[in-house]
């Protein structure tokens, strides 16, 4: 009788184990593995719907292989606009702080020319009043 004791909690846990299997088998016998692809491929092209409507209207014409080397065209060719575009935008970040450098030289200029052309008008009063008082 002791040595049955000692075995009981192992007995006890290899079958509960055995109808775990048994429940997990029987819940996922429901789905077909062609309802389980249909619905791995539902979930996948709501990740990447331009891939569905790509397979979908190329396979339409019997060659897989053609579709999946245009979605591979298409991509390569979206991460070259995306390049593009990135260099463009640093192109015109440039010019834009460009263009604000010479704005700001511009306005110095001014600046400057304002201040020399409020100097000449005050020689020019002075000059006024001596004349005017000669």
């Amino acid at each position: 009788m002791k040595r049955f004791k000692s075995y009981l909690p192992l007995v006890a846990a290899v079958l509960i184990g055995i109808i775990l299997q048994g429940i997990l088998i029987l819940s996922d016998c429901n789905t077909t593995p062609g309802e389980t692809a249909v619905e791995f491929a539902k979930a996948y092209y709501r990740v990447d719907p331009a891939m569905s409507s790509l397979l979908c209207s190329k396979s339409s014409g019997g060659d897989g292989d053609n579709a999946v080397d245009t979605y591979i065209q298409a991509m390569k060719q979206e991460a070259r606009d995306r390049l593009r575009g990135e260099n463009d935008y640093r192109i015109n970040l440039k010019a834009e702080l460009e263009i604000r450098q010479l704005h700001e030289k511009v306005d110095h200029i001014l600046l400057s020319q304002w201040r020399r052309l409020a100097e000449i008008q005050e020689i020019q009063i002075e000059l006024m009043h001596e004349l005017k008082n000669q």
